[in-house]
Parts: structure tokens; sequence; C-alpha cells
């Protein structure tokens, strides 16, 4: 079935300035990373004698300045002592001359993304199972858990945590759904397509709405789920006595999905087609 791009097929992509860093190649493992973080103003390193940007990647790095960094990772923006404590990324503040090692990176990083990690019954194994974890996902290679970790592995670890168990914001949640619609509504006509699959996609998309805030695109969103449902009730059961019924729901959604969201006036239309040719 042909795709109708509408309006409602809107994705906005904001970069922020570049940053450089002189000392870090694009062949340095934590480069992509870095420069992620620099847009995000979380990791920016520093400026040397010479006047250039650097990340230092090799350098190691304080167990205090590594909760400052995870602090800012989660989405505080200017963390002191005390806001470590609250955040429970450390139980007491410790002292600026503690280097980090990996283990104690690898555990921090698994307590601020909650990873459901069994605790150890030996209290001098705490590192084991998060250890593993990170491992299994191709965060730690050979790197022993308790040398010293360097600026570079705090870094390339942090992103890939982040993008395996960080929670996506609510512009993210809303793009898939979208997404989803879309596939839903071309689904529809598509004979392949069996009732039980399209039904667990719609009810994915109904359930995944509920994790984002109300405003006025999740709820233009969460209307057209509803109106799906009545329209893919009308597919897999095409009785002409609930045409009527069916149409009253159908059109009361498509009409609150416009009011919450005029620029989706065409998909509203578009589905209002497939429904009155079921």
């Amino acid at each position: 079935m042909k795709k109708i791009l509408t309006a409602f097929c809107f994705f906005a992509i904001a970069h922020a300035a570049e940053i450089n860093f002189s000392d870090m190649t694009p062949q340095d493992p934590a480069f992509e990373c870095a420069a992620n973080l620099a847009e995000r103003d979380i990791f920016v390193g520093r400026i040397d004698e010479s006047g250039k940007r650097v990340a230092e990647p090799g350098n190691v790095i304080s167990k205090l300045n590594s909760g400052f960094f995870l602090a800012k990772l989660l989405g505080e923006k200017n963390p002191d002592k005390k806001k470590l404590l609250e955040m429970e990324i450390f139980v007491e503040i410790p002292e600026s001359k503690v280097l980090l090692n990996h283990a104690t990176w690898i555990k921090m990083l698994s307590n601020a993304f909650e990873l459901p990690v069994e605790e150890a019954e030996d209290p001098s194994s705490w590192f084991v199972a998060p250890f593993v974890i990170a491992q299994s996902v191709g965060a730690v290679a050979d790197e022993k858990p308790f040398d010293i970790a360097s600026r570079r592995f705090m870094l390339s670890t942090a992103c890939k945590y982040e993008n395996l168990f960080g929670k996506k914001n609510a512009n993210e949640i809303m793009d898939t759904l979208e997404i989803n619609l879309m596939k839903i509504r071309d689904n529809l006509t598509d004979a392949q397509i069996s009732n039980t699959a399209l039904e667990k996609l719609i009810w994915q998309n109904i359930l995944l709405a509920e994790e984002v805030p109300e405003n006025s695109r999740i709820n233009s969103i969460k209307s057209f789920n509803t109106a799906l449902l009545q329209i893919f009730a009308a597919r897999r059961d095409p009785n002409p006595a609930q045409k009527k019924e069916r149409q009253k729901r159908v059109d009361f959604f498509l009409k609150k999905a416009v009011d919450f969201l005029p620029e989706t006036q065409p998909f509203a239309e578009n589905l209002q087609k497939i429904f009155d040719g079921l």
C-alpha cells in the first residue's frame, strides 16, 4: 500500500555546536561517545596550554569525579556532593585522591540504570554479577576488575549502558508511537497480516503511550490508538449490524485526535477511508 506522507510524520533533530577533541580521532573507541556527551554538555574535557580542547582519554579519573560525571549523565546539570548522596550514587563521599577502578565503575553504572543484579552472598564478590553483565553486553573486554579505569573506559561504558538500559525521553517514545501508528494503518489493509499480530501491535502502542506525560501530541496519539481499536474490530468482525455504532466511535476519536493536533487531519482522513472500506 502506498504510504501517505502527511504532516503527521514530523521528526526534528537538533544538533548542538560540534565540539572536537584534539587528542581523539575517529578510530578511538570512545570518539563518538565523547562527541555525543560533549554536545549534551555532559563531558567537555578541558582547554590545554596550547588552547586546544582535549579529552585526555588515557588519563585516570578519581572516583569522586566519576560520580559527578554520572550525575550529569542522569540529568543533573550542576551536581554537588550533597546531590551525589541524594541520588544514591555514593553512600558516602569518597576522598578526592581515590582513583576509580573498573569494578567500582561498572557497579556504579549497574546501580544507576537499576539493573536487576542479585546481591552476592559473599560480600567480597560484590563486583562479580555486575561485571559479568558488563562483559555480556560488550562493555568490558579484557579489563581486570580492580585495575584503575581510564577516562576512555568510563566514557565508552557509560554510553553503552545509556544506549542499552537508559530510558528514552518523551519525544523519542512519541516518534516510535507515530511510526507504529503508520505501520498499523498499513497493516489494516494487508491480508497477509494476521488479526493476532495486528491486535498485539495496537495494544503495544496503547501501553507504550502511557509512559509519556500528558501533552497535545501524546493525547492525539492516544485518540488514534483508540480509533484504531474500533477500526481493527471492524476488520476482525465485519458485521454490518455493528457498523453504525463503530462509525460513531471512530468519528469521535478521530475528531478528538485532530482537535488535539490539527496537523494530523490528513492521517485521520486516511484512517476514515480505511474504515469505510472494511
